[in-house]
């Protein structure tokens, strides 16, 4: 195999670069969305208040849709603590509609 000169080693490096660098930016595509504190505390601010403006009192409601709700919020506490922001999109979506 004859020797590359030093522009086609040049070359090749790129390419090599190149395509880590794509391989890369395809797994960053791949991750689940970013979930921080600030996320969660400001969905759940703006569900309470949409609660609240629209006059809905929890403790309106029968203690089987409370319980239910209660048991919606173990999970979004885990999906919180997961990271994961569809999963807790999802739960906080279901503890929502506990109460409408």
């Amino acid at each position: 195999m004859p020797e590359l000169s030093l522009l086609e080693k040049m070359r090749e490096r790129n390419r090599r670069r190149e395509s880590e660098d794509n391989t890369t930016k395809s797994l960053e595509k791949c991750k689940p969305p970013e979930l921080d504190q600030d996320y969660c505390d400001k969905q759940i601010q703006s569900v309470i208040e949409y609660l609240n403006a629209q006059d809905i009192s929890l403790m309106d409601f029968p203690e089987e849709i409370r319980h239910r709700a209660f048991l919606i919020e173990q999970d979004l506490t885990a999906a919180a603590n997961d990271g994961d922001k569809v999963k807790f999109d999802t739960c906080l979506t279901r503890w929502r509609t506990c109460f409408h």
